[in-house]
């Protein structure tokens, strides 16, 4: 049996400023399913399932695309992104309402989310015992772009004119700020769990539940090395050996100012996810449910270790 589903959305996003467009956003989420059961023989059944989801949030900006600070003349943006990416820088104004800009929200920028799973469950019925055991993989790739800062912020007071306003007309801001826009950048990991559960019919009217779960958690490795941890011992900052110098468009030139107060997974004998995959995860469920004879209700109760996974 297989199953696909898919959701477009499209909406626009008020500006304060009608007459300079909205911030257009876009997504799709699609989802694949594909399950078989085999029955092996009236007390072994076999499930198995496999699943493919991906997700693409895109969103976009007013005057996306348009040179705006060049248009004003105002120059040391040419390099920061592409002429595609770039858009109105946002305008602080003291006393005046704030326009937005492409900074408020890094503008524009993708998530992009990919999560094939599978799951595999098989299933045996004898006498008093309904038992079942399985596996369970999936691997999360997110990941994600952004235009950061890359067309500027600038700020106005009245600290030259002495009139806010003023300011703005004559180009003089009290503070301007920017950055290169991000590269693509994210974490992937894949997550397994091991199950076995039996549902015990103990008498007529008691049913006790057990099982138990055991999880291999990884912590998540970052795209081109791009994560990082922080070393309390000493105070620097923890990389993976593993780091592309082309990851994004400052990291050869931050790398040498800053590499005495780096240190690489390799030198501290560390895994390149920085963080070692967790091993011993167990979890023990146990539950019952009993029903006094000759009644019409039940009591439930139940003890189980959940891990909480991660949410993309």
């Amino acid at each position: 049996m297989g199953v696909y589903t898919i959701a477009n959305n499209q909406e626009s996003d008020p500006n304060p400023y009608p007459a300079m467009g909205n911030f257009p956003l876009q997504s799709r989420g699609q989802n694949a399913i594909a399950t078989w059961t085999h029955t092996f023989s009236p007390k072994w059944i076999n499930t198995a399932q496999v699943s493919y989801y991906r997700s693409l949030f895109t969103f976009t900006s007013s005057a996306q695309g348009k040179d705006i600070d060049g248009s004003a003349g105002i120059s040391g943006f040419e390099q920061l992104t592409t002429l595609a990416n770039m858009g109105f820088p946002q305008i602080s104004i003291s006393n005046y309402s704030t326009f937005t800009g492409m900074k408020s929200g890094s503008y524009p920028k993708q998530n992009r989310i990919r999560s094939p799973q599978y799951v595999d469950r098989v299933y045996h019925s004898s006498g008093k015992h309904d038992i079942d055991f399985g596996f369970e993989a999936i691997h999360d790739t997110l990941m994600f772009d952004n235009g950061s800062n890359a067309s500027g912020t600038f700020a106005f007071n009245g600290n030259y004119s002495g009139d806010n306003f003023a300011d703005f007309l004559l180009g003089y801001p009290l503070s301007g700020s920017r950055s290169y826009s991000l590269n693509l950048f994210g974490n992937v990991a894949t997550f397994q769990a091991y199950y076995i559960a039996d549902s015990y019919r103990l008498r007529s009217n008691l049913t006790i539940n057990m099982g138990v779960r055991w999880e291999v958690n990884p912590f998540y490795w970052g795209d081109k090395g791009q994560i990082s941890g922080f070393n309390p011992q000493n105070g620097d900052l923890v990389i993976p050996s593993n780091f592309s110098l082309t990851a994004q468009p400052l990291t050869p030139t931050l790398f040498p100012l800053f590499k005495d107060r780096l240190q690489l997974t390799g030198q501290l004998g560390l895994p390149q996810s920085i963080l070692a995959t967790e091993k011993h995860d167990l979890a023990p469920r146990l539950g019952f449910a009993w029903s006094p004879e000759h009644q019409n209700w039940v009591i439930r109760g139940a003890y189980g270790i959940f891990y909480v996974f991660p949410d993309n």
